[in-house]
């Protein structure tokens, strides 16, 4: 990238960031909704972490689950610059489609880390659990988990015909996946074949990894449960980056 590239970079990125702060569903689906329901259903779950700090675990799987309406705000993001007929200026500056991307996924990710911050410290604090001392491993997953996000928004874009569509398919990922993936009851609570399936979801992977943050340092779970992740996200981006078109955003 030369130096001009990345000044357009810098430039896209400040507009986007604008534009996140002042999307008010930002602050409810990331952060308001989090805490809400940590506070509603956090004991109790808690507690059916056997032999787990729950406490500590709750607000961290939560944080997780939420943290796929990114793929909405972040389809969104993309979708957005057809109908406000902008993609027309975004061709002329002559950035490429992975710059694009990189430029609107910063501040969804910054938003993010923040929302794991704040629901951390808040959910710690209605539940009385002191904060994890791993904090990096926890940044390495919901870092690696937000690359998967990507990944599977760039996939979501190439096949949905609408903002509407993908605005369903979030919900469906973020809801129904998660609860296959143990965001909601812990893994081990569920049947058998909603466990099978749930070895299937990030949610899943994401959550051992944050469990084992809590319980030890970076160790191997909390590494593969990152590389698993980070190898779903780069390889969809990698397929689908090329396959998406303005021209073809408009056609839909």
């Amino acid at each position: 990238m030369d130096f001009e590239t990345f000044k357009k970079l810098m430039v896209l990125t400040r507009r986007e960031f604008v534009l996140t702060s002042r999307d008010i569903s930002v602050a409810i689906l990331f952060f308001a909704a989090p805490v809400a329901l940590i506070a509603i259903i956090g004991r109790p779950l808690a507690d059916m972490y056997v032999g787990e700090s729950g406490k500590a675990i709750v607000p961290l799987v939560l944080a997780a689950m939420f943290s796929f309406f990114s793929i909405s705000a972040f389809g969104w993001a993309v979708y957005r610059e057809v109908l406000w007929s902008t993609d027309t200026r975004l061709r002329t500056v002559g950035l490429s489609m992975a710059t694009i991307v990189t430029a609107k996924a910063i501040p969804i990710l910054v938003t993010i880390m923040v929302e794991t911050v704040v629901v951390i410290v808040v959910g710690m604090a209605i539940l009385g659990a002191p904060l994890p001392h791993h904090l990096f491993a926890v940044g390495i997953i919901m870092l690696s988990l937000f690359v998967c996000q990507v990944g599977i928004t760039l996939a979501l874009i190439t096949v949905t015909k609408s903002v509407q569509q993908l605005a369903q398919a979030t919900t469906l990922i973020a809801v129904v996946l998660g609860a296959l993936g143990g965001s909601i009851v812990p893994s081990n609570r569920l049947p058998g074949w909603a466990r099978f399936l749930g070895h299937l979801t990030p949610q899943y992977w994401a959550n051992v990894g944050l469990r084992q943050a809590v319980a030890q340092h970076l160790g191997a779970s909390t590494i593969g449960a990152a590389a698993a992740l980070l190898f779903v996200g780069l390889g969809l981006s990698s397929v689908c980056i090329p396959r998406i078109k303005w021209t073809e955003l408009r056609a839909k």
